[in-house]
């Protein structure tokens, strides 16, 4: 009977653990990691761009530009800085880092997705981002 009082035990606090959400791993098949650091969001590349359209879907940001260029890669970034990403609780400042090293001139759209779990704030379950460019407050719940 104590063996299975204890198996019963055992096996509730595995489902109890199991179900909150806090000890679930964070797995996110967003694509590349958002940044928080302070040098890069004053110093990244700037090159030129237009946003098309930006969405939030869970921990993901899919981000679709403008561009002019074609003839080589590109390198994009989502970042914040930790001294001006949270001014306020829950707000955050954010931009898109875009390094474009070609002379092409073709009109490229292009689409892709950052993981926001690095722009996650403890004791808060959402975060009101300021897309640098972009019209409107983006809000990330989590």
């Amino acid at each position: 009977m104590k063996k299975l009082i204890l198996t019963l035990f055992v096996f509730a606090l595995f489902l109890r653990c199991g179900d909150d959400e806090s000890v679930r791993p964070n797995n996110t098949d967003c694509g590349q990691k958002a940044i928080v650091d302070n040098a890069q969001y004053i110093n990244a590349p700037d090159d030129e761009f237009s946003f098309v359209e930006v969405e939030i879907n869970g921990d993901c940001m899919k981000i679709s530009i403008r561009y002019g260029g074609g003839c080589r890669d590109i390198e994009l970034k989502l970042i914040g800085s930790e001294s001006v990403l949270f001014p306020a609780p829950g707000a955050g400042n954010i931009r898109l880092s875009l390094k474009d090293e070609d002379d092409c001139k073709a009109l490229i759209l292009k689409e892709i997705t950052f993981d926001l779990t690095p722009f996650r704030l403890l004791n808060l379950n959402r975060v009101s981002l300021r897309l640098s460019g972009w019209d409107g407050l983006l809000v990330y719940e989590y």
